[in-house]
């Protein structure tokens, strides 16, 4: 009896771990995703340069 609780118990988190899994995105969470991301630390500052190869690091952001 008590191997069927922990069984059903089992499937039942299974089963809510699969259907959460499932949201679909907004066009909103999809844009930032696809931005990089909405957080600040995420995007170089005015001051940061190409570091050792310059301008030439321009061509790999695209």
């Amino acid at each position: 009896m008590l191997q069927r609780r922990i069984f059903a118990l089992l499937c039942a988190v299974a089963f809510a771990a699969v259907v959460t899994g499932c949201a679909p995105m907004s066009d909103e969470d999809r844009t930032a995703q696809e931005a990089g991301g909405t957080v600040p630390w995420n995007k170089p500052q005015s001051w940061e340069g190409g570091g050792a190869l310059g301008s030439q690091m321009q061509q790999f952001n695209h």
